[in-house]
């Protein structure tokens, strides 16, 4: 009977921890501290490695790059913190120059996560907050993360699928989702929003209900083209609403 009771009690607290949220598992990465030293290492590009909670290269460009450092890893997921090579050369460059140290401003607070069991991408723009400090021990960040929505869904590829938005019952908000189409030289934005208004909160949701609970029910609204070579993959959504990235129709549908 005992040992009945601790298989269920280890079952229940297995599904419990595999039901968190999206804003439950954000604010377990609020570390207290995260150092990077001088002499970190990467295992390679994250297209081309079995992910582990290790630290990554993801190359956009020939000479830039996004360095992906391991926060975290669960039975679910492993989450990196995205950091640009420029930006971390910079600053070790500079400490060298300072050995006595010195305060930055904000921690990065951008997060990556790979979903192990679908072998997929989540990008969570937050709001940048924390601080920093460089020294001889490293960089060092205390790291804060808030929410701040959409969030983007990506293949294994790192190409971007979706992004999901908050929406509100009673409000001019009712954009549930972009669906987001890769071809040989142009890609296709189409636009969804509910049928009838709900309030969805993604942060209150589960990583894996995302794509259930924002695209039931919705109605496609608009279809847009645009070139290629004028993105940043983790800044769709912010480059579309600065007007950086203007439509370009390659085709004409019946």
């Amino acid at each position: 009977m005992k040992r009945l009771i601790v298989i269920f009690f280890l079952t229940n607290s297995l599904l419990f921890s595999q039901e968190k949220t999206i804003r439950e598992f954000v604010s377990e990465l609020n570390l207290k501290k995260f150092v990077i030293p001088d002499n970190f290492k990467l295992s390679g590009n994250i297209l081309d490695s079995k992910l582990e909670c290790k630290n990554y290269y993801y190359s956009k460009k020939e000479k830039d790059s996004t360095y992906l450092f391991s926060l975290k890893e669960d039975s679910n997921f492993i989450a990196f913190l995205p950091v640009g090579n420029y930006y971390i050369d910079e600053n070790f460059k500079n400490i060298s120059q300072n050995p006595n140290g010195y305060y930055g401003s904000i921690a990065p607070s951008d997060l990556l996560i790979y979903n192990k069991k679908a072998d997929e991408f989540y990008y969570i723009k937050c709001l940048a907050s924390g601080s920093s400090k460089y020294s001889k021990e490293g960089i060092e960040y205390d790291l804060y993360f808030e929410i701040y929505p959409p969030i983007m869904l990506l293949d294994n590829k790192l190409n971007p699928k979706y992004y999901f938005f908050d929406s509100e019952e009673d409000g001019d908000i009712n954009l549930a989702y972009y669906e987001i189409l890769f071809f040989e030289n142009y890609f296709q934005i189409n636009s969804f929003a509910q049928k009838e208004r709900k309030k969805i909160n993604i942060q209150d949701l589960k990583f894996d209900d995302l794509e259930e609970v924002c695209t039931k029910e919705t109605v496609l609204i608009k279809k847009e083209y645009f070139k290629y070579n004028k993105i940043d993959i983790f800044n769709i959504y912010n480059q579309k609403m600065n007007k950086q990235l203007l439509p370009h129709f390659p085709r004409v549908e019946n």
